[in-house]
């Protein structure tokens, strides 16, 4: 619903807001503190840690230096608002203790009238739009000027606290899923761990698998008695890939066979969403590379090596190019056992291990055919692969979960960060305008 002219509304440099709000440059409310240039050499085992990028995104070590005496502007507390403006961008809230932030930083100090978590809020709608202000070309970045001068639309202070509540709210819906995908990752790993090594036993006459007793010595090291470990070419009919067409992306076509490149190869799973087309002549020559159902896809080349699907059974027709892998398991090798073997830490220790010293340029069929297998008995390899499988499913659930909530979060915040929905101060339930 545009509010464009309607009766208690203005028009600003932000588009229409409601006459109770203001449109002021972010100087006037706020205050961007710049963060230290530290030296590597200056870092310390211990002391008052230093806040990175990496460490704001989840990743990197943390560093501390043990004697400072810096202004308090200079130092973060538990909820204060970071912004990176480096490389990475977007605003967080600090949920450590007292530390120092590096230079690629911001720290916001916020005045009176503007209320911290609704400028966070403010902030993360608008980090999309501020990337394409960004400066630089070996590392994009903003400026602080330029951010100084970027407009806030600014609600009267009682309905900026109840905005922020209410996408609070949503943010701590999204961490609570994002804590459950994790945590079932964890889970997965766990039982590929357990069950690449001690499987899930034999069948007694009522059906329930009783646990394997017994265990051997392998290449794989201990593995149950019944099972083998042996050389992937002792189970499979295929193993290649195809081509990319003559004239690369201009013989694609809108509509005919899909061709299957490595970024329609996902871990467990394929995405079609980008597929791309060749043409039944196109296809014809690429007879050797032409799929069949529960092929098993491998990508061989470039940063996603070693990701791993399976085709569907009800699979029409399809091909691949030079970068994707065909692996056709014989009847001894289940295709969905084989695809979790080779995404699980083992599996993926084989295919680095053809990567070491620097040859970074793919795996070849000789190497790929001598990746050692454990082979179960078929059964086994069917509850395994189930098993596996009822995690994965789980994780497919919640991930679509998240992704509706962050819809849901984007529509949000675009009606009642603008005030085309304004808020019941009484409630948290947003009201049409």
């Amino acid at each position: 619903m545009s509010v464009a002219g309607k009766a208690g509304y203005k028009e600003t440099s932000l588009g229409w807001l409601p006459e109770s709000w203001q449109c002021v440059p972010q100087a006037q409310v706020a205050t961007f503190n710049n963060g230290r240039a530290y030296k590597l050499s200056e870092w310390e085992s211990e002391g008052t840690p230093v806040i990175r990028l990496q460490n704001l995104t989840g990743s990197g070590d943390v560093y501390y230096y043990s004697t400072l005496n810096l202004p308090d502007h200079q130092y973060v507390m538990k909820g204060d608002l970071l912004y990176m403006w480096s490389a990475t961008f977007g605003p967080r809230i600090w949920k450590g203790g007292k530390a120092i932030y590096h230079y690629h930083i911001w720290k916001i100090d916020c005045s009176a009238k503007l209320d911290r978590l609704y400028m966070f809020h403010a902030l993360s709608r608008f980090t999309d739009e501020m990337k394409s202000k960004t400066n630089g070309s070996t590392m994009l970045h903003l400026t602080k000027a330029g951010m100084e001068k970027e407009a806030i639309a600014l609600p009267p202070l009682q309905e900026q606290r109840k905005i922020a509540a209410i996408l609070t709210t949503v943010d701590d819906k999204l961490d609570v899923i994002a804590r459950q995908i994790e945590a079932t990752q964890t889970l997965k790993r766990g039982l590929m761990q357990m069950l690449f090594s001690r499987g899930v036993g034999t069948q007694d006459a009522n059906g329930q698998w009783v646990p394997h007793a017994e265990f051997q010595d392998s290449e794989l090291g201990q593995i149950p008695a019944g099972w083998a470990a042996e050389k992937l070419n002792s189970h499979v009919t295929k193993v290649g890939s195809g081509v990319t067409p003559k004239g690369g992306s201009d013989s694609y076509v809108s509509a005919g066979i899909p061709l299957i490149r490595s970024q329609n190869v996902l871990e467990g799973k394929l995405s079609l969403d980008d597929v791309v087309f060749i043409d039944r002549r196109q296809h014809e020559k690429m007879r050797n590379s032409a799929l069949a159902p529960n092929d098993v896809l491998l990508n061989i080349t470039g940063a996603s090596i070693g990701r791993c699907g399976v085709l569907p059974a009800d699979f029409d027709e399809g091909n691949v190019n030079q970068h994707v892998c065909i692996i056709r398991p014989e009847k001894s090798l289940s295709p969905h056992f084989l695809c979790h073997y080779l995404n699980s830490d083992i599996g993926q220790k084989q295919i680095s291990k053809f990567q070491a010293g620097g040859n970074r340029e793919g795996l070849n069929y000789q190497q790929i055919r001598s990746f050692d297998v454990p082979v179960p008995p078929v059964p086994e390899q069917d509850e395994i692969a189930r098993i596996l499988g009822c995690a994965d499913e789980k994780i497919e659930v919640l991930t679509e979960k998240l992704e509706q909530y962050q819809t849901l979060k984007r529509g949000l915040m675009q009606k009642i960060l603008t005030g085309e929905w304004r808020v019941k101060l009484s409630s948290v339930e947003p009201l049409a305008a």
